[in-house]
Parts: structure tokens; C-alpha cells; sequence
């Protein structure tokens, strides 16, 4: 009776033994983690989070572009007399929202080409730089387009006794309407006018109408 007490207390000693040695091993193959790389971790974790789920701003800005016919009457003053000029051209511009699809930057290059008119012979280009705001109208594909901005007018004319070549700055007011074709793209028609901020400019005022194509993307 004794011995087989004692083999049960040996086999029971050797179990334990057994499996101490392999709890140790197993607690072994696990790294220790700090309270503080702890707390790292799982602050990185949370800004991966947050980026995923909270998109930049810059995410929802639109870019434009588009192209527009022009046509212009515009008052010239030369040394003896008034003159003005009924000019045709096309407009090419481009513009990006101002972290609003409302309010938008835009600038354009027009461009009237050469012409003639009696004695006159003329050429006329312009860069535009404006900000203007787009108005949608409720429940419509329709908006209204108000906006005002600063232009670089360059004209060349010549007539008898009198030889303009001249770039100045100008004002700009227009407002127009708008009506979206899809998505993407819009026509609309838009109305300007333009005053010159120098006294001495022979280009004084001029409206133009414009006709527009533009694309969103």
C-alpha cells in the first residue's frame, strides 16, 4: 500500500512539474508591453481611424473650366473723338471653388482677335481675375451667376493721326444665368460690364455678352 502511494505521489509530482514547465515556456513566448507603449498603440490606432473616417476638405472641391463666344461694344476715346467698337471673340477660363461649391475663383483669357472699321484698325485681348457666386435656383436645374473682379485690357488701334497701343486695368461687374446640362457640364449666358480705373485709358466702358460652356470636374 505504501509503495503504490508513493508511485501516485511521484506520477502526480512529475505531472505538475510538467505542466509548470510549460506554462513557464508558453508565458515565455509573449513580449512584455509598458503602460505607456500600451497607450501609444492605441492612440495610433485612433488616428488611423479618425483619417479614414473624416475626409479632407480639400476632398469636396470642384475644378472649371470652360469656353465662351463674346460679344462687346466698347467705347474708345481717342484724341478728337469717341469711338466704339463692336467687337467678337472667345473666352477661355478656368476656376476652382473657394472651399465652397457656392463661391468660386475664376480666372479667363479673352481674346477679340483684329479687326477693322473705316480708317480704324484695331486688336483687343484681355485677362480676367474674378470671384463670383453661384445661386441655384430652388427646384430647378437653373442658377443665377453674380460676380465682380479686376481685368487687364490690351488694345491696339491705329486710325488716321492716331496710333493707340495701351494695357490697362479695368473693373468688373456681370451677373448671368445658368442651367446644368448633367452633372459635369452647364451652359449659360452672362452679361459684363467693364471700367476702366485709369482716366488717361482710351478704352473707357464697354458690355459684352457672353455665352458660356462649362465643365466640372
Amino acid at each position: 500500500m505504501k509503495k503504490q502511494f508513493l508511485l501516485l505521489a511521484s506520477t502526480l509530482f512529475l505531472l505538475s512539474l510538467s505542466l509548470f514547465l510549460e506554462t513557464k515556456v508558453q508565458a515565455q513566448e509573449y513580449d512584455e508591453v509598458s503602460y505607456d507603449d500600451l497607450i501609444n498603440q492605441i492612440s495610433k490606432k485612433r488616428s488611423r481611424v479618425s483619417e479614414s473616417t473624416n475626409p479632407s476638405i480639400l476632398d469636396d472641391i470642384t475644378l472649371h473650366a470652360g469656353f465662351g463666344l463674346l460679344t462687346s461694344a466698347m467705347e474708345v476715346n481717342e484724341i478728337n473723338r469717341h469711338t466704339q467698337l463692336q467687337l467678337n471673340g472667345f473666352q477661355l477660363s478656368f476656376g476652382i471653388d473657394l472651399f465652397s461649391p457656392n463661391w468660386v475663383a475664376e480666372g479667363a483669357i479673352r481674346n477679340f482677335g483684329t479687326g477693322s472699321a473705316g480708317t480704324q484698325n484695331y486688336s483687343f485681348r484681355e485677362l480676367d481675375m474674378k470671384v463670383l457666386y453661384r445661386a441655384p435656383l430652388q427646384s430647378s436645374d437653373l442658377g443665377l451667376r453674380l460676380g465682380a473682379g479686376l481685368a487687364t485690357q490690351y488694345l491696339s488701334m491705329t486710325d488716321v493721326g492716331t496710333y493707340i497701343d495701351e494695357s490697362a486695368p479695368a473693373s468688373i461687374l456681370f451677373g448671368g444665368i445658368e442651367g446644368k446640362v448633367n452633372r459635369n457640364f452647364a451652359i449659360g449666358a452672362e452679361i459684363g460690364y467693364r471700367s476702366s480705373l485709369l482716366n488717361s485709358a482710351a478704352n473707357r466702358d464697354s458690355l459684352d455678352l457672353t455665352l458660356r460652356l462649362d465643365s466640372f470636374f
